[in-house]
């Protein structure tokens, strides 16, 4: 109540909520701006509060309209109705220790005899009597958030309520109000182009008064009550830890915001259409894409999935030999490794393989592609690509490059400058790569790097790329396995890999970064600083991805891996994907849990 007054009045903003429909405007029957004198306020004449309302608001084209400033509503996933993919709603919420919450809620209910959820009972009870009774409210944070209004709440609704909040809400704290405040005002510009002091005043007579603000006892946190609800309310009190956690993370999105105001954000059709979000279930017709961002992760793919597992990889290797001027597609063989004889490094390349059919044709297990927006134009949306890769360090990665391309003459990138430089003259030069992987990821090769590029790289990462590390290569390797059916189950494969990661581990120490000096990794670190923050979000991404990965392999038809051709392997498969499990992850999920985005679990589940 504090921030919807407090935005009507002090910000003089539009607001649908229910109090729109009073005298009768719920009979409407088109949409409006009411005016409220009482309230010094204006609404839409629309009811955004209940069910029904929200069906003719929805009905009316509340979203198209443009007349609400703010929504106001407790149901979520009704109100999303609303809205469409070119009339989005954006969402901020405001949150309160559950415990205070319940608390305050029930000395508010015991006097409120106008709310329809009054119950005279409370009236005469002690707060620990309402602690004992059925009337106290349980979880409804997460109830509300997972549509699980009355079963036992599991791990699942804990879950998908945290990736709602992580991914779709701006989150606030009571026990912050000015900072929450400050944060909503600074990224949706509620207050822009009005007086700052007046502004900043009303609010503060909002904040320290409040509205429906009632006092009431304390209850001590060591206290019989105050234990019983939180038992009663467990499921909120791990939910309300994680939005503490977010509140402190978002701070600084909500400045880069401020500073780089982004007003859409949207990719190419090629890469929206044709690569496969993480979430989407798995089919036979896709291809694994691995994005080949630095020599390390190139070496990788082709010594554990080419050389081991003797897997069918497409990149510029399968063109030696004429092999590019090969009028139909074809599996070639180069020092017992087996290619596809096209080209899918270079644009040129990338044009024949499309030509050809390279997607349609099913007969590459990983195609390799530093071009991810034009790899993804070969792919179509009954053959899409799935994008897997290894971000490495962008300081590693640039120390890896000079050294290489100091002795690399046969390489296009080679410049002879190169050759008698130290890193320190490098890192210094204008010779240095500046931020790869966002540009390549926003297509922006040449400009200054904006946040819009840098929250484009981070969303294509999120929702279509399975994030490997090299700090973490054999865990990366792991999940690459499981998520694309790559699990090899002859032990002399095995050994092969074992041996492989040793020569991979050894050529990530042939030029540690630790040698050279903090102010050269310094100034490789400005250089690359949106490619350090993408980096910073991978490893996000890595541990968030870990749980998903896990369940999805498990509920995924046999069907959908190419390389699992009978029941046998599928039953081996799972017993793989069992071993890399985390302890606490679930056997069984419903097959609704395929639609969801990925989701990292924190903590042991309390039994209610």
């Amino acid at each position: 109540s504090t921030v919807k007054d407090m935005y009507e009045f002090c910000s003089q903003l539009v607001m649908a909520s229910d109090v729109g429909v009073r005298d009768g405007h719920d009979q409407d029957e088109t949409l409006a701006i009411v005016e409220i004198p009482e309230l010094s306020a204006r609404y839409v004449n629309v009811d955004t509060i209940h069910p029904d309302g929200i069906a003719r608001a929805k009905r009316l084209g509340l979203a198209q309209s443009g007349l609400a400033d703010i929504v106001i509503t407790s149901h979520v996933h009704e109100i999303s109705e609303i809205f469409t993919p070119s009339n989005r709603g954006v969402m901020f919420s405001l949150f309160r220790h559950p415990i205070q919450r319940v608390i305050s809620l029930f000395y508010y209910l015991q006097t409120a005899t106008w709310e329809p959820t009054y119950n005279p009972e409370l009236a005469s009870m002690t707060i620990e009597q309402y602690a004992d009774s059925p009337l106290v409210e349980s979880n409804l944070m997460v109830r509300m958030l997972s549509q699980n209004e009355e079963g036992k709440i599991t791990q699942d609704d804990i879950a998908v309520a945290k990736e709602i909040l992580r991914t779709k809400v701006l989150v606030g704290l009571i026990d912050q109000m000015d900072e929450s405040i400050r944060r909503f005002d600074a990224f949706f510009g509620f207050n822009e182009g009005k007086s700052f002091a007046d502004i900043s005043h009303c609010q503060q007579e909002f904040i320290g008064g409040g509205s429906n603000k009632h006092a009431h006892p304390a209850l001590e946190h060591t206290s019989d009550a105050w234990n019983k609800l939180a038992i009663k309310n467990w499921a909120d009190m791990i939910l309300y830890e994680y939005i503490v956690q977010l509140f402190n993370e978002q701070k600084g999105v909500v400045q880069a915001r401020q500073e780089h105001p982004v007003t859409h954000l949207s990719f190419p059709d090629p890469i929206t259409h044709n690569m496969a979000d993480m979430n989407e279930p798995k089919s036979e017709a896709d291809t694994p894409i691995f994005w080949f961002t630095s020599r390390f992760g190139g070496a990788v793919v082709e010594e554990v999935y080419a050389k081991c597992g003797q897997y069918t990889m497409a990149d510029d290797d399968g063109v030696q030999g004429k092999h590019g001027q090969d009028e139909e597609i074809d599996i070639i063989h180069v020092d017992g490794l087996k290619y596809i004889n096209v080209d899918t490094i270079h644009p040129e390349g990338i044009l024949r393989a499309k030509h050809l059919g390279l997607a349609q044709s099913g007969l590459a297990d990983i195609v390799i592609a530093s071009r991810i927006h034009e790899i993804s134009d070969i792919f179509t949306p009954e053959n899409k690509g799935r994008m897997f890769t290894l971000i490495q360090n962008p300081v590693e990665r640039a120390v890896d490059m000079f050294y290489f391309l100091k002795e690399a003459t046969w390489s296009p990138a080679h410049n002879t400058e190169h050759e008698s430089m130290t890193l320190e003259e490098y890192a210094a030069s204008d010779l240095v790569e500046s931020n790869h992987l966002v540009r390549a990821l926003s297509q922006n090769m040449e400009s200054k790097i904006t946040q819009a590029d840098i929250e484009v790289a981070m969303e294509i990462l999120r929702r279509k790329c399975i994030i490997g590390l090299p700090e973490h290569l054999e865990e990366s390797i792991r999940r690459f396995d499981i998520a694309f059916g790559f699990i090899f189950f002859d032990p002399d494969i095995e050994q092969c890999r074992q041996s492989s990661f040793g020569q991979l581990y050894e050529q990530q120490q042939r030029h540690p970064v630790a040698e050279h000096s903090d102010d050269t990794l310094e100034i490789l670190k400005e250089k690359n600083w949106a490619d350090m923050m993408l980096y910073e979000y991978a490893q996000h991404l890595f541990d968030a991805q870990r749980d998903f990965l896990h369940y999805t392999a498990q509920n995924t038809p046999l069907t959908s891996f190419r390389k699992l051709n009978t029941p046998d392997d599928h039953a081996r498969f799972l017993r793989k994907v069992m071993e890399f499990a985390p302890p606490s992850a679930p056997r069984k999920l419903t097959r609704a849990d395929h639609q969801r985005s990925f989701w990292s679990y924190q903590g042991k589940v309390t039994p209610e």
